[in-house]
Protein backbone atom coordinates (compact mmCIF):
# COMPACT_ATOMS: atom_id res chain seq x y z
CA UNK A 1 0.00 0.00 0.00
CA UNK A 2 1.58 3.65 -0.49
CA UNK A 3 2.07 6.20 2.10
CA UNK A 4 0.13 9.12 2.12
CA UNK A 5 2.13 12.28 1.27
CA UNK A 6 2.92 15.05 3.49
CA UNK A 7 -0.62 17.08 4.27
CA UNK A 8 -2.73 14.52 3.58
CA UNK A 9 -4.56 12.83 6.16
CA UNK A 10 -4.43 9.45 6.92
CA UNK A 11 -8.07 9.06 7.42
CA UNK A 12 -10.84 10.32 5.65
CA UNK A 13 -14.23 9.96 7.86
CA UNK A 14 -17.32 9.90 5.86
CA UNK A 15 -20.78 10.54 6.75
CA UNK A 16 -23.89 10.43 4.27
CA UNK A 17 -26.03 12.46 6.10
CA UNK A 18 -29.87 12.41 5.17
CA UNK A 19 -31.62 12.92 8.28
CA UNK A 20 -30.57 15.26 11.56
CA UNK A 21 -31.82 13.67 14.30
CA UNK A 22 -28.37 12.11 15.56
CA UNK A 23 -26.14 13.82 13.10
CA UNK A 24 -24.85 15.91 16.42
CA UNK A 25 -24.00 11.96 18.22
CA UNK A 26 -22.42 10.73 15.10
CA UNK A 27 -19.77 14.00 14.48
CA UNK A 28 -19.05 14.31 18.15
CA UNK A 29 -17.92 10.13 18.16
CA UNK A 30 -16.14 11.52 14.94
CA UNK A 31 -14.11 14.05 16.43
CA UNK A 32 -13.13 11.80 19.67
CA UNK A 33 -11.07 9.46 18.18
CA UNK A 34 -7.91 8.67 19.33
CA UNK A 35 -6.49 8.81 15.94
CA UNK A 36 -6.69 12.61 15.33
CA UNK A 37 -4.77 12.60 11.33
CA UNK A 38 -8.16 13.28 9.46
CA UNK A 39 -10.56 14.58 7.94
CA UNK A 40 -14.40 14.47 8.39
CA UNK A 41 -16.74 14.99 5.48
CA UNK A 42 -20.57 15.37 5.51
CA UNK A 43 -22.47 14.76 2.62
CA UNK A 44 -26.25 16.65 3.06
CA UNK A 45 -28.51 14.69 0.78
CA UNK A 46 -31.59 16.53 2.19
CA UNK A 47 -33.87 18.44 0.61
CA UNK A 48 -33.93 21.64 3.38
CA UNK A 49 -31.47 22.92 5.93
CA UNK A 50 -32.09 21.25 8.53
CA UNK A 51 -28.13 18.96 7.62
CA UNK A 52 -26.28 22.27 6.88
CA UNK A 53 -28.22 23.95 10.08
CA UNK A 54 -26.58 21.15 12.47
CA UNK A 55 -23.04 21.02 10.75
CA UNK A 56 -22.60 24.49 10.93
CA UNK A 57 -22.79 24.28 15.02
CA UNK A 58 -19.53 22.64 14.92
CA UNK A 59 -16.34 24.99 14.15
CA UNK A 60 -13.67 22.74 13.60
CA UNK A 61 -11.25 22.47 10.74
CA UNK A 62 -11.38 19.53 9.93
CA UNK A 63 -15.09 19.49 8.68
CA UNK A 64 -15.43 19.63 5.31
CA UNK A 65 -19.19 19.85 4.21
CA UNK A 66 -20.86 19.42 0.60
CA UNK A 67 -24.23 19.10 -0.62
CA UNK A 68 -24.63 16.45 -2.63
CA UNK A 69 -25.86 17.81 -6.28
CA UNK A 70 -27.98 14.96 -7.09
CA UNK A 71 -29.86 14.45 -3.50
CA UNK A 72 -32.20 11.39 -2.34
CA UNK A 73 -30.17 9.29 -5.77
CA UNK A 74 -29.39 5.81 -4.55
CA UNK A 75 -25.26 5.49 -3.53
CA UNK A 76 -25.11 9.48 -5.35
CA UNK A 77 -24.18 10.76 -1.54
CA UNK A 78 -21.39 7.94 -0.94
CA UNK A 79 -19.97 7.65 -4.54
CA UNK A 80 -19.70 11.71 -4.11
CA UNK A 81 -17.83 11.60 -0.49
CA UNK A 82 -15.67 8.32 -1.62
CA UNK A 83 -14.65 10.89 -4.69
CA UNK A 84 -13.57 13.88 -2.48
CA UNK A 85 -11.70 12.02 0.21
CA UNK A 86 -8.02 12.62 0.33
CA UNK A 87 -6.99 9.98 2.88
CA UNK A 88 -5.67 6.79 2.46
CA UNK A 89 -8.12 5.21 4.36
CA UNK A 90 -11.79 5.72 3.99
CA UNK A 91 -13.93 5.42 7.82
CA UNK A 92 -18.02 5.29 6.85
CA UNK A 93 -20.17 6.60 9.66
CA UNK A 94 -23.71 6.54 8.85
CA UNK A 95 -25.96 9.56 10.43
CA UNK A 96 -27.70 7.46 12.80
CA UNK A 97 -24.32 5.65 14.46
CA UNK A 98 -21.68 6.60 16.33
CA UNK A 99 -18.28 5.45 16.76
CA UNK A 100 -15.96 4.77 20.18
CA UNK A 101 -12.78 6.24 20.41
CA UNK A 102 -10.41 3.62 19.44
CA UNK A 103 -12.07 2.52 16.24
CA UNK A 104 -9.71 4.01 14.03
CA UNK A 105 -6.98 3.84 15.93
CA UNK A 106 -7.41 0.02 16.04
CA UNK A 107 -8.59 -0.75 12.62
CA UNK A 108 -6.03 1.19 11.05
CA UNK A 109 -3.42 -0.30 12.70
CA UNK A 110 -4.72 -3.96 11.70
CA UNK A 111 -4.86 -3.10 8.13
CA UNK A 112 -1.16 -1.73 8.16
CA UNK A 113 0.21 -4.46 10.22
CA UNK A 114 -1.74 -7.72 8.03
CA UNK A 115 -1.58 -5.63 4.76
CA UNK A 116 -5.27 -6.41 4.50
CA UNK A 117 -7.20 -3.35 2.80
CA UNK A 118 -10.45 -3.95 4.94
CA UNK A 119 -10.84 -4.15 8.80
CA UNK A 120 -13.52 -4.12 10.91
CA UNK A 121 -14.74 -4.24 14.26
CA UNK A 122 -17.73 -5.67 16.64
CA UNK A 123 -20.65 -2.64 17.40
CA UNK A 124 -22.74 -2.15 19.89
CA UNK A 125 -26.82 -2.51 18.88
CA UNK A 126 -28.20 0.49 20.49
CA UNK A 127 -31.82 2.43 20.47
CA UNK A 128 -33.00 5.67 19.69
CA UNK A 129 -32.07 7.04 22.88
CA UNK A 130 -28.07 5.19 22.85
CA UNK A 131 -29.23 2.42 25.02
CA UNK A 132 -27.46 -0.97 23.78
CA UNK A 133 -29.52 -3.74 22.91
CA UNK A 134 -26.76 -5.99 22.36
CA UNK A 135 -23.18 -6.43 21.76
CA UNK A 136 -22.80 -9.65 19.04
CA UNK A 137 -18.71 -10.27 18.51
CA UNK A 138 -17.69 -12.45 15.66
CA UNK A 139 -13.61 -12.77 17.68
CA UNK A 140 -12.97 -12.03 21.08
CA UNK A 141 -11.91 -8.97 22.94
CA UNK A 142 -8.47 -7.99 21.69
CA UNK A 143 -8.04 -10.71 19.40
CA UNK A 144 -7.45 -10.48 15.92
CA UNK A 145 -8.23 -13.08 12.92
CA UNK A 146 -7.52 -12.69 9.15
CA UNK A 147 -10.82 -13.04 7.07
CA UNK A 148 -9.47 -14.96 3.96
CA UNK A 149 -11.72 -14.40 0.57
CA UNK A 150 -13.17 -18.03 0.45
CA UNK A 151 -14.65 -17.41 4.27
CA UNK A 152 -16.73 -14.76 3.15
CA UNK A 153 -18.13 -16.64 0.59
CA UNK A 154 -18.13 -20.27 2.63
CA UNK A 155 -19.27 -18.66 5.76
CA UNK A 156 -21.27 -15.55 4.58
CA UNK A 157 -22.72 -15.49 1.31
CA UNK A 158 -23.57 -19.31 1.58
CA UNK A 159 -25.42 -19.09 4.53
CA UNK A 160 -27.14 -15.80 4.38
CA UNK A 161 -25.00 -14.32 7.00
CA UNK A 162 -23.31 -10.87 7.29
CA UNK A 163 -20.68 -11.42 9.91
CA UNK A 164 -19.05 -7.92 9.19
CA UNK A 165 -22.14 -5.94 10.02
CA UNK A 166 -22.85 -2.35 8.21
CA UNK A 167 -20.17 0.01 6.90
CA UNK A 168 -19.96 1.83 10.20
CA UNK A 169 -17.61 -1.05 11.27
CA UNK A 170 -15.17 -1.01 8.44
CA UNK A 171 -11.89 0.73 7.47
CA UNK A 172 -11.15 0.29 4.29
CA UNK A 173 -7.92 1.59 1.87
CA UNK A 174 -9.11 4.07 -0.91
CA UNK A 175 -7.23 2.92 -3.47
CA UNK A 176 -8.48 -0.59 -3.14
CA UNK A 177 -11.82 0.54 -3.03
CA UNK A 178 -11.81 2.92 -5.71
CA UNK A 179 -10.30 0.19 -8.22
CA UNK A 180 -13.85 -1.21 -8.25
CA UNK A 181 -15.72 -0.43 -10.62
CA UNK A 182 -19.19 0.31 -8.41
CA UNK A 183 -18.01 -1.27 -5.58
CA UNK A 184 -21.57 -1.36 -3.89
CA UNK A 185 -23.37 -3.28 -6.55
CA UNK A 186 -22.50 -7.00 -8.28
CA UNK A 187 -21.65 -6.57 -12.29
CA UNK A 188 -24.05 -4.20 -13.27
CA UNK A 189 -26.77 -5.31 -10.71
CA UNK A 190 -27.46 -2.53 -8.42
CA UNK A 191 -27.94 -3.99 -4.33
CA UNK A 192 -30.85 -1.85 -2.58
CA UNK A 193 -30.29 -3.83 0.29
CA UNK A 194 -27.47 -5.60 0.79
CA UNK A 195 -24.98 -3.29 -0.45
CA UNK A 196 -22.83 -3.69 2.36
CA UNK A 197 -21.99 -7.83 1.13
CA UNK A 198 -22.11 -6.77 -2.46
CA UNK A 199 -18.65 -4.57 -1.16
CA UNK A 200 -17.31 -7.38 0.84
CA UNK A 201 -18.24 -9.91 -1.54
CA UNK A 202 -15.94 -7.19 -4.52
CA UNK A 203 -13.34 -7.89 -2.29
CA UNK A 204 -13.34 -11.20 -1.26
CA UNK A 205 -13.21 -12.25 -5.86
CA UNK A 206 -10.49 -10.13 -5.92
CA UNK A 207 -8.62 -12.21 -3.04
CA UNK A 208 -7.79 -9.49 -0.88
CA UNK A 209 -8.47 -10.58 2.77
CA UNK A 210 -10.47 -8.63 5.53
CA UNK A 211 -9.34 -8.59 8.97
CA UNK A 212 -11.90 -8.41 11.98
CA UNK A 213 -10.64 -6.78 15.12
CA UNK A 214 -12.16 -8.09 18.62
CA UNK A 215 -13.24 -4.38 19.63
CA UNK A 216 -17.09 -3.10 20.22
CA UNK A 217 -16.44 0.10 17.99
CA UNK A 218 -19.63 1.07 16.95
CA UNK A 219 -23.24 1.66 17.55
CA UNK A 220 -25.27 0.78 15.23
CA UNK A 221 -28.48 2.76 15.68
CA UNK A 222 -32.14 0.89 15.26
CA UNK A 223 -35.16 3.12 15.03
CA UNK A 224 -38.24 2.85 13.11
CA UNK A 225 -36.71 4.43 9.88
CA UNK A 226 -34.86 1.69 8.63
CA UNK A 227 -35.20 -0.28 6.04
CA UNK A 228 -34.49 -3.48 7.72
CA UNK A 229 -37.38 -2.67 10.42
CA UNK A 230 -40.96 -3.95 10.11
CA UNK A 231 -43.19 -3.60 7.25
CA UNK A 232 -40.90 -1.47 5.57
CA UNK A 233 -41.36 -1.40 1.66
CA UNK A 234 -38.29 -2.71 0.56
CA UNK A 235 -37.86 -5.22 3.22
CA UNK A 236 -37.99 -8.08 0.92
CA UNK A 237 -34.63 -7.05 -1.01
CA UNK A 238 -33.18 -8.16 2.49
CA UNK A 239 -33.78 -11.39 1.35
CA UNK A 240 -34.19 -12.23 -2.13
CA UNK A 241 -30.84 -10.53 -2.69
CA UNK A 242 -28.91 -13.10 -0.73
CA UNK A 243 -30.17 -15.40 -3.36
CA UNK A 244 -28.99 -12.88 -5.60
CA UNK A 245 -25.64 -12.70 -4.10
CA UNK A 246 -25.37 -16.67 -3.95
CA UNK A 247 -26.57 -17.05 -7.54
CA UNK A 248 -23.21 -15.06 -8.95
CA UNK A 249 -20.79 -16.25 -6.01
CA UNK A 250 -21.68 -19.48 -7.58
CA UNK A 251 -21.73 -18.82 -11.31
CA UNK A 252 -18.33 -16.78 -10.75
CA UNK A 253 -16.67 -20.11 -9.33
CA UNK A 254 -16.11 -18.85 -5.25
CA UNK A 255 -18.98 -21.10 -4.34
CA UNK A 256 -19.10 -24.37 -4.83
CA UNK A 257 -22.13 -25.74 -6.37
CA UNK A 258 -22.68 -28.46 -3.45
CA UNK A 259 -22.68 -25.83 -1.03
CA UNK A 260 -24.74 -23.91 -3.03
CA UNK A 261 -27.49 -26.70 -2.99
CA UNK A 262 -26.63 -27.79 0.47
CA UNK A 263 -28.10 -24.35 1.35
CA UNK A 264 -31.09 -23.76 -0.54
CA UNK A 265 -33.11 -24.97 2.30
CA UNK A 266 -32.11 -21.99 4.39
CA UNK A 267 -32.83 -19.60 1.05
CA UNK A 268 -36.33 -21.39 1.50
CA UNK A 269 -36.80 -20.69 5.37
CA UNK A 270 -35.71 -17.26 4.72
CA UNK A 271 -38.46 -16.44 2.02
CA UNK A 272 -41.29 -18.41 4.15
CA UNK A 273 -40.61 -15.92 6.70
CA UNK A 274 -41.60 -13.36 4.45
CA UNK A 275 -43.61 -14.64 1.91
CA UNK A 276 -47.43 -13.52 3.41
CA UNK A 277 -46.15 -10.12 4.13
CA UNK A 278 -44.02 -10.13 0.63
CA UNK A 279 -45.71 -11.92 -1.99
CA UNK A 280 -43.30 -11.41 -5.01
CA UNK A 281 -40.78 -13.55 -3.22
CA UNK A 282 -42.61 -16.47 -4.08
CA UNK A 283 -41.00 -16.70 -7.90
CA UNK A 284 -37.79 -17.34 -6.08
CA UNK A 285 -39.62 -20.11 -4.24
CA UNK A 286 -40.52 -21.47 -7.07
CA UNK A 287 -37.54 -20.89 -8.88
CA UNK A 288 -35.22 -22.72 -5.84
CA UNK A 289 -37.47 -25.45 -5.92
CA UNK A 290 -37.15 -25.96 -10.20
CA UNK A 291 -33.35 -25.43 -9.87
CA UNK A 292 -30.70 -25.13 -11.44
CA UNK A 293 -29.13 -28.52 -9.79
CA UNK A 294 -26.92 -31.31 -11.07
CA UNK A 295 -28.94 -32.42 -13.66
CA UNK A 296 -30.18 -29.17 -14.56
CA UNK A 297 -28.85 -26.06 -16.51
CA UNK A 298 -27.00 -23.63 -15.20
CA UNK A 299 -26.33 -20.69 -14.65
CA UNK A 300 -27.94 -20.27 -11.61
CA UNK A 301 -28.19 -16.29 -12.42
CA UNK A 302 -30.27 -16.78 -15.51
CA UNK A 303 -32.88 -15.55 -17.27
CA UNK A 304 -35.89 -16.12 -15.25
CA UNK A 305 -34.47 -15.18 -11.74
CA UNK A 306 -33.84 -11.96 -13.34
CA UNK A 307 -36.86 -11.65 -14.55
CA UNK A 308 -38.10 -12.61 -11.06
CA UNK A 309 -35.85 -9.58 -9.48
CA UNK A 310 -36.84 -6.98 -12.08
CA UNK A 311 -40.61 -7.54 -10.94
CA UNK A 312 -40.13 -7.64 -7.39
CA UNK A 313 -37.79 -4.35 -7.42
CA UNK A 314 -41.10 -3.24 -9.24
CA UNK A 315 -43.47 -4.33 -6.86
CA UNK A 316 -41.01 -2.33 -4.34
CA UNK A 317 -40.94 0.79 -5.78
CA UNK A 318 -45.25 0.21 -6.04
CA UNK A 319 -44.78 -0.08 -2.46
CA UNK A 320 -43.06 3.00 -1.47
CA UNK A 321 -45.24 4.97 -3.89
CA UNK A 322 -48.76 3.98 -2.13
CA UNK A 323 -46.86 4.49 1.23
CA UNK A 324 -45.97 8.11 0.49
CA UNK A 325 -49.41 8.73 -0.91
CA UNK A 326 -50.58 7.48 2.27
CA UNK A 327 -48.39 9.34 4.59
CA UNK A 328 -49.25 12.65 2.50
CA UNK A 329 -52.84 12.15 2.85
CA UNK A 330 -52.51 11.86 6.76
CA UNK A 331 -53.29 14.64 8.65
CA UNK A 332 -50.99 16.18 10.86
CA UNK A 333 -50.91 15.16 14.74
CA UNK A 334 -51.47 18.52 16.25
Amino acid sequence: MTVSPPNVPTISILIPALRPDWLDTAIASALAQTWQDFELLIGDDSSDDRIGSVVRKWDDALIRYVRNPLPRQPGTNRYLLIELACGEYLKFLFDDDLLLPRSIELLLQACRETGAPLAFHARHLIDTKGCVLGSPMLVAAGERVVLEPSAVFERMVSGCVNLIGEPTNILVHRQTLRAIDAPFSLDGHRMRFLTDMALYANFASRSHSLVAVGYLGAGFRQHAAQASVGDAPGRSAGYFEWDLLRRWAVDNGHLDRHAYERDRRTMRAMYRQIMGRYPEVKAFVDLLDSGPDETSRWPALDADFQEALAMAYAQIEIRKLRRAETLAATPATP
